[in-house]
């Protein structure tokens, strides 16, 4: 056994290789945006150590302490290889709304990573959110849409730990949503244009139901929605934004008005019609096709190991 092999696989080297991958597990914690490598890098210098170590001594090598040391080196580099593969991102979705892949704000985004994203690959359901007192988030139920093969659609409910899964692309819900007034612009000439409008998230900003927006052709609008029954603190409630009820208030060209749901508000350049009130719903996006190699690799890593201290009982 050369010096050099035993130094690369010895204990020392090992721990060095843990702390750099706990400190890089920390900035990539930090720092969503941080690049591929940070992780990639400790992973490669701990397989490196790990497979030197198997080099060197002949024992790693045997029965099932063999295969435990073996699945385990494959998993570091399976697990940097999903590294670099991976996809992170997030979606704000009304209800109504067909999934738009060129929505999806990319978070994380490894080199080897090829973003093929169906269009239109579910349409976004009701939504309900149960609340506990003092406004604790208790269970998320968002129901979606997804077309079948032969035309039919199928319908899926997607949680925080219940992923819908889209061509190998996973959608979590978040705490993040909230109301999205359907509006209707008509324009004094043209096709009228139907659309959401996201306000920001309730309850999180329930003191602030508001937002902007330029229609074609005329100049901006200050919306924002006042409900008819105020937030509840104090009780359980469910938020079910399709059922809330409201007036949507409006401030353009100097003048402000009050709608309902149906109501129009004639403007210089064209109509403003309130159709409705719905809601959205933010996912988070994840994507690795590592995930059924890490856990199979697990598994035999844990096999291995429970056959050589088994082999070892007395």
């Amino acid at each position: 056994m050369s010096a050099r092999l035993a130094w690369i696989g010895s204990t020392p080297a090992m721990l060095a290789g843990f702390a750099l991958l706990a400190a890089a597990l920390a900035a990539a914690h930090a720092d969503a945006g941080a690049p591929s490598w940070i992780i990639v890098a400790p992973l490669a210098l701990l397989a490196l150590n790990l497979a030197a170590a198997i080099a060197a001594h002949p024992r790693l090598r045997r029965g099932g302490l063999g295969v435990f040391h073996v699945a385990l080196l494959a998993l570091m580099i399976v697990a940097a290889a999903g590294r670099l593969a991976r996809f992170e991102g997030r979606v704000e979705m009304a209800e109504g709304a067909a999934l738009d892949p060129s929505a999806v704000e990319e978070l994380t985004r490894g080199p080897l990573h090829r973003f093929a994203m169906p269009a239109e690959a579910f349409v976004q359901g009701p939504i309900s959110v149960r609340y506990r007192p003092g406004v604790k988030r208790a269970h998320t139920r968002s129901e979606v849409s997804v077309p079948g093969e032969d035309g039919s659609a199928a319908t899926r409910v997607v949680g925080d730990d219940e992923p819908l899964v889209v061509a190998g692309y996973r959608f979590y819900t978040t705490h993040n949503k909230g109301f999205a007034p359907i509006l209707t612009w008509q324009p004094a000439s043209g096709r009228a244009q139907t659309g959401a409008l996201h306000l920001p998230s309730y309850p999180l900003f329930d003191w602030r139901q508001e937002n902007r927006w330029r229609p074609p052709g005329a100049g901006e609008l200050r919306v924002w929605l006042r409900l008819d029954e105020p937030l509840a603190e104090d009780r359980a409630w469910t938020l079910e934004p399709r059922s809330a009820r409201g007036v949507l208030v409006v401030q353009a060209q100097g003048t402000r008005a009050e709608l309902r749901e149906g109501e129009e508000l004639r403007l210089e350049g064209g109509t403003l019609r309130y159709e409705r009130l719905a809601g959205w719903m933010g996912y988070r996006v994840f994507f690795d096709p590592t995930l059924p190699w890490l856990l199979g690799l697990a598994l035999a890593a844990a096999a291995g190991l429970a056959a050589y201290l088994w082999k070892r009982r007395p």
